[in-house]
């Protein structure tokens, strides 16, 4: 069947958006992704375990937009959670303790006790700097020192009668012997034995006493130091309950509040000398940053601080490297080794959005190393560790691998946004991920070509240009958008919902309109703005047909010959693809290979492609083969064509070229054929036909000639072809077809019937089965 002009391309009529009012809030997305919709509103408002979300869809179709309304929407609903923050742990500082406040608290708390210290610090070295204290230390001392006078009299008294002299050295109580009332030389005792085993047997009997005496002293010497120590913790606790009295009436409504502001009250009372030696040290810059960092040990390290915020977070993140989903220790070098605290711990997104929904990307969850396996460790154990990254590849670093935080306790919805192979490749993959994701809300490309959906999104599209600062879209210039948008969705009764695609044509089409003058975005803007994107990516293309130009690739759409047709093909980058001939050869000989695909011998073809040519054979066994074996060696190949080859669009030109071959009859060389072909000989759909039909009218064009494309019927809806192409076929220098069946193609492309090729080709048959039978 030859097309008409009309069966080319759709065309919008501008006066559809003639008359419409752009509401506020008017979104296409909204009304064509109700399934998603639903999908994603269960998803958030499920409390189960697990029921987290993936979005699954193609770029730009508003993936991202629709959970992050859904989401906002949710977070508005729930309550502010609470602030987190980290403090010292006392009782194991390897251990951080995790405290959580009331929203806002946490910064409060952190100034209180940073107000705290800097009031000890100030206070402190005053209080025992007093002439009250001083005094009383004095009284104290002088106390326990007048009756250490005493037992020293009574001990010198006893050791006279004794026969001793005392005398008090570094190292303790030394007794020296009398005799007559004069002090005996050691010289003399030791030259005398009877002498000294007398002053031995003296001594002996008198350091029993000698020991009470020093017991008695030790004894004084304790309850002067507890005396003193408690006068400074009296002291202390008098400048420090000014204060911290009023911080536990603060926190009382927090039983772990209050117990770290005990535990602080019981260390500074250890360490009063930290905050004595402040003054001392002013002149010493190393002694005062060593005595702040002891003190360090008193702050607040707020993580999560959500006093400003007026319901629970969303958080999206767009790059979530480990350390910026889950956190991080840092570390700091002393003395050439690395050290950290607490105060060195740093919060990641899922910190933040604890309590509410975090959105991520799932490809760029899994380009960065760790985070996958840690996220779903999170979620499963509904906790947040926070660990180094060297941890969790078995690389513990010397600083921080005894270093663990408590964990803080996770609630979370957490949404992937994703395409439907990663969607299925981690299902088959990974067996937690169903468990931990299991809801789906898939979003459609496309929506039905109708006027109302066409009036919707150019009121999408109309409201999105306003928000960008762009000039707003004409009635010509919006139908123009439909017809590109049209041509996206790959079908007349379709139009694309890659939202992206079409603002960034407009944002383009506004600048060129801008240059231009205009107030609004018309027809040819938009045209134009099509033009210069092709323009700036066709590169490749441009290169591909000056080859075939100058005869280094072999295509020359006239005249006829035998065993070859001209297939199509499309080369696909990410931001453009083109169609292109491709010149395809087949020769047949006597034997018994059957048909010999080139590009599968040499392992340049696909699986997809190896079916195709399997598909040829049982086409010839069920056309020619029931009456008497097909006996024969056919070869196929793409000529110039270096490599991988997938896909079995070109079935229908590869079976031309075979029966052209075998029947030896020359076939229209400038016919370009596409489609694929079952065994009894239906024509199937392909895909990208526009391109491919553009690419062959494209070189017949360059070469001067007249061109046709053979496509099949069921591609018609997907014709949305280029006016340039829509002006050449009216002008007869380009013509379609659209076919059904093997046998409608072969009338086109040989130029008889059907059934005279099929008698050929099974003459030519009957005959390479004789010439094998005569050989065997």
């Amino acid at each position: 069947m030859k097309l008409t002009a009309r069966n080319l391309r759709w065309k919008c009529n501008p006066k559809e958006f003639e008359d419409i009012n752009h509401p506020e809030g008017a979104d296409v997305t909204l009304k064509v992704q109700k399934r998603a919709s639903s999908a994603i509103a269960f998803g958030l408002e499920a409390e189960s375990e697990g029921f987290n979300i993936f979005a699954v869809g193609e770029e730009g179709v508003g993936k991202k937009w629709l959970v992050l309304k859904k989401a906002q929407e949710k977070v508005e609903k729930l309550p502010v959670p609470n602030d987190w923050c980290y403090v010292f742990n006392f009782k194991d500082p390897q251990h951080p303790r995790a405290l959580s406040l009331p929203p806002g608290r946490g910064r409060e708390f952190k100034e209180d006790m940073k107000s705290f210290v800097e009031h000890l610090k100030e206070e402190l070295p005053k209080a025992f700097e007093s002439k009250e204290y001083e005094e009383k230390a004095k009284e104290i001392t002088e106390h326990y020192n007048g009756e250490k006078e005493r037992l020293l009299k009574q001990l010198a008294k006893m050791a006279e009668i004794a026969g001793f002299t005392v005398k008090f050295t570094p190292t303790g109580i030394a007794l020296f012997p009398l005799v007559g009332g004069q002090l005996v030389s050691e010289d003399k005792a030791l030259t005398d034995p009877k002498l000294r085993e007398f002053i031995n047997g003296k001594r002996r009997e008198f350091d029993p006493i000698v020991s009470d005496y020093l017991k008695k002293l030790k004894d004084i010497d304790k309850r002067l130091n507890a005396e003193l120590k408690n006068l400074r913790e009296e002291v202390a606790l008098f400048v420090i309950n000014t204060v911290i009295e009023d911080l536990k009436e603060k926190y009382r409504d927090l039983p772990e509040i209050a117990s770290h502001i005990d535990a602080v009250k019981e260390d500074i009372l250890k360490n009063i000398d930290l905050f004595l030696q402040l003054p001392q040290a002013s002149e010493n810059p190393f002694l005062t940053l060593q005595i702040e960092k002891n003190l360090s040990k008193y702050e607040v390290n707020v993580i999560v601080d959500n006093g400003d915020l007026q319901h629970a977070p969303l958080v999206y993140e767009k790059n979530p490297t480990y350390s910026n989903l889950f956190g991080k220790i840092g570390v700091r070098a002393e003395f050439g080794l690395y050290v950290t605290d607490f105060t060195q711990i740093v919060p990641g997104s899922i910190h933040k959005a604890n309590g509410g929904i975090l959105v991520l990307r799932v490809k760029d969850v899994l380009m960065n190393p760790g985070v996958w396996y840690t996220l779903k460790k999170i979620l499963m154990h509904r906790e947040i560790s926070v660990q180094p990254f060297w941890e969790e590849l078995g690389l513990p670093h010397p600083a921080s691998s005894l270093f663990k935080p408590q964990p803080i306790p996770l609630k979370i919805k957490v949404v992937l946004l994703g395409d439907r192979p990663t969607f299925y490749l981690l299902g088959v993959l990974d067996p937690e991920f169903h468990k931990l994701f299991k809801v789906k809300a898939e979003m459609k490309g496309y929506m039905t070509n109708t006027e109302d959906n066409r009036r919707l999104l150019y009121s999408t599209m109309y409201q999105l240009a306003k928000n960008h600062n762009l000039l707003p879209l004409s009635p010509s210039g919006a139908a123009s958008l439909m017809e590109y948008s049209a041509r996206l969705a790959g079908s007349k009764n379709k139009l694309s919902l890659k939202i992206e695609k079409l603002l960034d044509l407009a944002k383009e089409a506004s600048f060129y309109a801008k240059e231009a003058g205009k107030d609004q975005i018309e027809a040819e803007d938009i045209d134009r703005a099509l033009e210069e994107k092709i323009f700036r990516s066709n590169l490749p293309e441009e290169i591909y047909d000056e080859l075939v130009e100058d005869g280094t690739l072999i295509i020359n759409p006239t005249g006829k010959a035998t065993g070859q047709c001209y297939g199509l093909a499309v080369v696909e980058f990410e931001d453009y693809a083109f169609g292109r001939p491709v010149r395809i050869t087949a020769t047949v000989s006597a034997g018994d290979k059957g048909v010999v695909s080139i590009e599968r011998e040499t392992k340049l073809s696909g699986r997809i492609f190896e079916k195709a040519i399997l598909t040829l054979s049982g086409y010839l066994g069920n056309m020619y083969g029931k009456e008497h074996p097909i006996s024969l060696t056919a070869s196929i190949a793409f000529e110039q064509s270096y490599s991988p080859i997938e896909g079995d669009s070109a079935t229908l030109a590869e079976l031309i070229a075979l029966l052209s071959a075998i029947s030896e009859t020359p076939v229209r060389q400038d016919v370009a054929v596409t489609g694929s072909v079952d065994q009894l000989g239906n024509v199937q759909p392909v895909g990208s036909i526009n391109e491919k039909i553009e690419g062959f009218y494209r070189i017949c064009k360059r070469l001067g000639r007249r061109g046709c494309v053979i496509i099949p019927r069921r591609n018609v809806n997907n014709l949305q072809l280029e006016r340039e192409v829509i002006t050449a076929y009216r002008k007869k220098r380009f013509n379609i077809y659209a076919v059904d069946s093997v046998d409608e193609a072969l009338e086109i492309a040989f130029g008889l019937k059907a059934k005279e090729v099929h008698d050929k080709v099974a003459e030519r048959l009957k005959k390479l089965y004789a010439i094998s039978r005569r050989k065997k």
